[in-house]
């Protein structure tokens, strides 16, 4: 429906003239549809991450996580970029001698092989600093043989981001109840986009004008922005010291290349605290080549 709103409106009141073929909108006074209960999301507090991006296993039996999905996490929370905007970096958007990233696309799902790329979600080209923490690792993957199309990281399929970073956490022992719920209607269990929702939080505890924040994330409403600077206000004597050292252990080129891991995932073992998860895409259960 809020499509069929959208090009109504348009048919009126579009920038181009000669695409306005309606005088009036019939559905001007048509109620919305129930966007339903909007739930609060996680963020990781700085002990959280320091051990995500370590990835040591807490079980001898088991593999710690890989070094590439802990450089994607990395990059996730230190950029504050979206999952799709990620999937599009190259070595043309990183500026060295300026330190910083360009953010100016991000990945088409729809195109062949997820290889074309559009417009951000707002639409705008935003450059962001990169944090000081975060420069030897955009030095190592720089450095790294680049993939198609020399895509900096290689990324999971979208549909497994969220699964494989609960996993992850689990590797690592950061079992909080509330980055697993399950079924709540006020909150939810942690998904990958809530590494870019902790970075913004970071920001705010360290101090950052919300001025800056609002353009480092991209945010086109304010309002979106004054939601992260809050929460990193009340939340910021868990979080700690923002923004934690990066494990010098990924600033390196992985040994265990997506083109070599034929290991299967297992699904989660079930437990008070985390419930099965669905399976994986089938396509992802022998990893990817780097992308």
């Amino acid at each position: 429906m809020g499509d069929v709103q959208h090009a109504f409106d348009e048919a009126v009141n579009a920038k181009d003239p000669t695409l306005r073929a309606l005088k009036v909108n019939p559905l001007a006074s048509v109620r919305g549809p129930d966007p339903g209960e909007d739930r609060e999301g996680q963020i990781l507090y700085s002990d959280e991450i320091a051990a995500l991006l370590r990835g040591e296993s807490a079980d001898p039996a088991r593999p710690p996580v890989p070094l590439y999905r802990r450089q994607t996490y990395a990059m996730a929370v230190y950029t504050k970029a979206r999952a799709s905007e990620l999937a599009a970096l190259t070595a043309a958007d990183v500026d060295l001698a300026h330190a910083t990233i360009t953010i100016s696309k991000q990945v088409d799902r729809k195109s062949k092989g997820r290889e074309g790329t559009k417009q951000t979600k707002t639409r705008k080209v935003r450059t962001v600093d990169i944090e000081a923490h975060l420069m030897p690792l955009v030095k190592a993957l720089l450095n790294a043989p680049q993939g198609r199309k020399g895509r900096l990281l290689h990324m999971p399929p979208p549909e497994d981001l969220a699964e494989l970073l609960r996993r992850d956490l689990q590797t690592v022992e950061v079992a909080r109840t509330a980055l697993f719920l399950e079924g709540d209607p006020l909150q939810r269990g942690i998904v990958f986009h809530d590494l870019r929702d902790t970075g913004l939080c970071h920001m705010a505890v360290r101090g950052d004008s919300a001025i800056v924040i609002q353009w480092t994330a991209g945010h086109a409403d304010f309002k979106m922005t004054q939601r992260y600077v809050d929460r990193g206000r009340v939340e910021a004597k868990r979080i700690g010291k923002p923004f934690p050292a990066i494990p010098a252990s990924l600033f390196r080129i992985a040994p265990e290349s997506p083109r070599t891991i034929s290991r299967r995932v297992k699904p989660l073992k079930n437990s008070a605290i985390l419930r099965p998860q669905r399976e994986l895409n089938p396509c992802y259960r022998r990893e990817r080549p780097v992308s």
